[in-house]
């Protein structure tokens, strides 16, 4: 029989898939017994939801959306049971253990009300979910689909990207009702925005670059003026140090990112000629030479 790498490699994402999900119920063990509430995001919710039987849906890692102050402890959580933490993005903190990353997010994106109050209302949004013979807290039908809508934002509607088909897989398992309801859940979200953009490129998918080019800011930039604030502010020096790296953190990962986009021709503004910009594209250059 001549050898098929196709199906060989298809066969590997299955196991992988497997093995990460038989991991789910462990990780939301880790974390009820350090009393943190997490909601499962995407992956098995989405591979059990939205593909038929014996239809391959890779799943890479376990998304786990806290409450934002329960991050650090659910790290220490994590820590405690050999995850080791090795990276961190605007909205979500990276852990590794045998072969399983877990991404605790804090915030969805293009969500524009407090993550606190984000997270408040998914989780009354939430269902039990069996993965693996263990029930977790999942969003329902509607909040997945809004979430799934942003993912394909995120990935700016790109038709290459999964998140584009599976945005337009959940809308299409959704009857008018629940589509109604997902619209309101967006607009209290504060995502009204990227959900009206989202469902356009469902109707004109030739036009996703230029509806891309239509989506708000991610974040909004911390100027000097509110680092300067944050600086005088009466609250602990450790805590103001933490918090300025984590503005800066963020900013320096936006600008990386409309550099890439401005790069790549997505239509991303302008980043000017100071020499922060300067810096920032050659570190695009140096990130393109290196794929």
């Amino acid at each position: 029989m001549p050898f098929n790498i196709d199906a060989r490699r298809d066969a590997l994402e299955r196991i992988a898939t497997a093995r990460i999900e038989h991991k789910v119920p462990e990780v939301f063990d880790l974390l009820a017994d350090a009393s943190v509430p997490a909601i499962i995001l995407k992956g098995p919710v989405t591979r059990h939801r939205l593909y038929a039987a014996g239809e391959d849906r890779p799943v890479a890692d376990i998304d786990v959306l806290v409450r934002p102050r329960h991050l650090r402890r659910a790290g220490r959580a994590l820590a405690a049971a050999g995850f080791c933490r090795y990276g961190a993005c605007g909205h979500s903190d990276n852990w590794h253990r045998d072969d399983v990353d877990v991404d605790l997010h804090l915030a969805i994106p293009f969500t524009t009300v407090r993550p606190a109050k984000a997270f408040d209302l998914l989780v009354s949004r939430s269902v039990g979910f069996p993965v693996t013979g263990h029930v977790v807290d999942a969003l329902d039908e509607p909040a997945h689909v809004v979430h799934l809508a942003l993912h394909a934002a995120q990935n700016r509607f790109d038709p290459s990207h999964r998140s584009t088909d599976e945005w337009r897989r959940g809308w299409a398992s959704l009857d008018a009702e629940q589509r109604a309801d997902a619209g309101r859940l967006a607009a209290t979200l504060g995502a009204t925005r990227a959900w009206w953009l989202a469902r356009r490129c469902l109707v004109d998918p030739d036009r996703w670059p230029e509806l891309a080019g239509r989506l708000p800011a991610r974040k909004l930039q911390p100027t000097m003026r509110s680092l300067a604030s944050l600086a005088r502010s009466p609250i602990p020096v450790r805590v103001r140090a933490r918090a300025a790296a984590a503005l800066v953190r963020r900013q320096l990962s936006d600008e990386i990112l409309e550099a890439w986009q401005s790069d790549m021709g997505l239509g991303a503004g302008p980043l000017g000629s100071g020499k922060f910009a300067r810096v920032i594209r050659v570190a695009v250059r140096t990130i393109r030479r290196g794929r």
